[in-house]
Formats: structure tokens, sequence, C-alpha cells
């Protein structure tokens, strides 16, 4: 029994860090991508990394002008001015869950299998976002606050 314990112990401290991890690295980069985005208050570049269509804190949204016209609405107000990232975290949507409980209705089916959550904390806000596969590359389904 301490042989198989001292086995285990070896393999997971020589697997890299990357191998342990479940979420995707092109994933956290659609993370980042998004809270600097939300950070700089650029509406062109947070809407190119949503898939249509996209539930935008209830409202489903389905045309490239309606999306970007959204990003501007919510990136202009007063409270989003100045904001300071202090944290990305993506986590599969079954972590989320048993971490943060189930998310708001509002948001609708939400694809679960693979989908991946981000949790983008800044100084005075957070911003959560559902992230998918979608034409072979991860992108927002979901977002709310």
């Amino acid at each position: 029994m301490r042989w198989l314990l001292a086995w285990l112990l070896v393999v997971a401290v020589s697997t890299p860090a990357s191998a342990q991890s479940p979420v995707d690295r092109a994933a956290e980069v659609v993370a980042q991508a998004l809270a600097e985005g939300i950070v700089a208050r650029d509406a062109g570049a947070v809407a190119v990394l949503c898939a249509l269509p996209v539930n935008i804190d209830g409202e489903v949204v389905t045309s490239v002008e309606e999306l970007e016209r959204r990003w501007m609405m919510m990136l202009e107000r007063p409270e989003v001015r100045g904001l300071r990232l202090v944290e990305v975290e993506v986590v599969g949507m079954m972590t989320a869950v048993e971490r943060y409980g189930l998310p708001p209705r509002r948001l609708g089916e939400l694809p679960v299998e693979d989908a991946l959550v981000a949790v983008l904390r800044f100084d005075r806000a957070q911003v959560t976002a559902v992230l998918a596969r979608r034409e072979g590359r991860w992108a927002i389904v979901a977002v709310t606050d």
C-alpha cells in the first residue's frame, strides 16, 4: 500500500501542471482577452470573442450589430470606468456549480458538458462568462455580472 501511495505522489509531482489542469489554455486566453477588453472599454474587442447567439444577462443577441451595441452600452456605464482587473479564473461548468451554485435562470439553457466558466474579478465588480467551443474556437456564449 505504501508503494502505491509513493508512486501516486511521484506521478502527481512529475506531471506538468498543464497536464493536470482540465482547462484549455486557449479558453484562458479568451477569458483574459475579455477582461482586458472590459478594462479598456473596447466593445469591438469584446464582441469578437462572442459566438452568436449569445445570452447577455438574460437577453439573447443574434446579430453582430446588436452584440456590439449591447457591449458599447454596457462598457459606457460610469461604474465601468477605471476598473482594475484583480483575477481571472477559468473552471469547468461542474466545478463552477459546486463553488458558486447554479447559474441564474435568465441565462437560459447553457452547454454543460464541455463548457467552461470564466469568473472575472475586478476591484469593484465581477463578470461571469460561459465559454463553449464554437466553430473550432472557444467563444463566449453567455455573460452576466
